[in-house]
């Protein structure tokens, strides 16, 4: 985990987490809204509901982490058993 951001996509959605490990805060930003998340370390269960869509997020340890490679300047991909989307 280099930069500690993590890419979801869902349906249509994309969005996209930077995940600050000091805070344990999670910010997610799709178009104009700006959500923030208060992530809870004993449950690793995080909630959001926006309108009439209730999307709850298991946090495990596994998601897809994508970088290029400097010397070679290739993308590598890295999968990790991290994280579960309950919809």
């Amino acid at each position: 985990m280099t930069s500690g951001r993590i890419a979801k996509r869902v349906d249509e959605l994309q969005g996209e987490w930077a995940n600050c490990k000091t805070s344990g805060r999670i910010a997610k930003r799709v178009g104009e809204l700006q959500n923030e998340w208060a992530n809870c370390k004993t449950s690793g269960r995080i909630a959001k509901r926006v309108g009439e869509l209730q999307n709850e997020w298991a946090i495990w340890d596994e998601w897809e982490i994508e970088r290029m490679d400097a010397v070679t300047n290739t993308r590598i991909r890295k999968h990790r058993i991290h994280g579960l989307l309950l919809l």
